[in-house]
């Protein structure tokens, strides 16, 4: 696999890893990501497409008391005085957006969905905007510009949304929402391809050991170095993801990830001889598995005879096992590319 199908693999990861894992300080609830008495309730209800109607609706009246709230109070429409009611605004607005986003998935017939995402994605960059320009460090602006540049970067603006979190990191250079401003940064350098400029960006992670998104971090660091051709290294930060991501952790799924790529990243520098104890002392568990994407990594790369090596490894290795006639089956296939 070249550098290119990489960077393909990277973005896409990225972009599901951002969809299924919103910011880790982030909660429904107000100013400080604190999260409100119901909330995982509120999460289990929207799960199936009834929910979401019914959340839809809810959600509507609380955007419109938000609103009415703060056209009823003239301080609390101003973001420098009251950013915790721009802040829940904004939040309110987005989630209800991504249920009228998810609504058009379950009833694609119904075009009243689409309109309700737009308008409410809208509304909660409008009322986050100011915060972009605030002069001075009023209490929960960090927070509030964290959002806008997410929501920006979700909503294809990541011009606007690194604008904003570059004014978060040198406005509120000491607050809690720095890692996560760091890694979006890396994930939108990431994105357009300046493998460099994200690895910058990763590495600055790791000045923050609490955060919990370090583990993540590590890994896209991994895809930065392998796509700048730096396969040792690329392979080195990724066994520090593999340790990072380990059973017992939150990161379970990105753990398998880890794996799969590890053994194409070994085919880029590894000894065939030397596979099968690498992966064992990874993850023991892992280690067939691992060594026969490997075998297959080989052979599309035209190394039939490194590809065989391997089979025959774990043919020796696993006699009975139950991939054994697979394994002896791909190595008859090789048998002619080899002679």
């Amino acid at each position: 696999m070249d550098a290119e199908a990489g960077l393909r693999i990277g973005i896409a990861t990225f972009a599901l890893l951002l969809a299924c894992h919103p910011p880790a300080l982030g909660q429904i609830g107000g100013l400080g990501g604190l999260q409100r008495a119901g909330d995982e309730q509120r999460t289990r209800e929207e799960g199936t497409p009834e929910g979401r109607l019914r959340a839809i609706a809810t959600g509507r009246v609380r955007v419109a008391a938000l609103q009415a709230a703060r056209v009823a109070d003239p301080a609390a429409g101003d973001a420098a005085a009251a950013p915790g009611g721009a802040l829940d605004l904004a939040r309110e607005a987005w989630h209800l957006a991504e249920l009228c986003d998810a609504a058009a998935l379950d009833d694609p017939a119904d075009p009243s969905f689409p309109p309700c995402m737009r308008e409410h994605r809208a509304l909660a960059l409008e009322a986050l905007a100011p915060f972009e320009t605030m002069e001075g460090g009023a209490a929960g602006a960090d927070e509030a510009l964290f959002y806008l540049g997410w929501y920006r970067v979700v909503a294809g603006d990541p011009a606007g949304g690194g604008r904003a979190l570059e004014r978060l990191l040198a406005a509120h250079p000491d607050s809690a929402w720095v890692p996560e401003a760091v890694l979006l940064l890396g994930d939108a350098a990431f994105e357009a391809g300046d493998m460099a400029g994200a690895l910058t960006r990763y590495d600055a992670l790791e000045a923050h050991p609490r955060s919990p998104m370090r583990p993540y971090g590590r890994y896209k660091a991994a895809w930065c170095h392998f796509n700048l051709g730096a396969f040792v290294r690329a392979r080195e930060v990724l066994g520090i993801a593999a340790e990072m991501t380990g059973p017992g952790s939150p990161w379970e799924d990105l753990h398998r990830e880890v794996l799969r790529d590890y053994a194409l990243f070994y085919s880029k520098e590894g000894e065939p001889a030397g596979a099968l104890a690498t992966f064992a002392a990874l993850e023991e568990a892992a280690a067939a598995a691992m060594a026969e994407r490997l075998a297959v990594h080989y052979r599309d790369d035209g190394r039939p005879l490194d590809a065989a090596a391997v089979l025959e490894a774990l043919l020796a290795r696993w006699p009975g096992g139950a991939r054994a006639p697979a394994w002896k089956e791909q190595l008859e296939e090789l048998r002619p590319r080899i002679e």
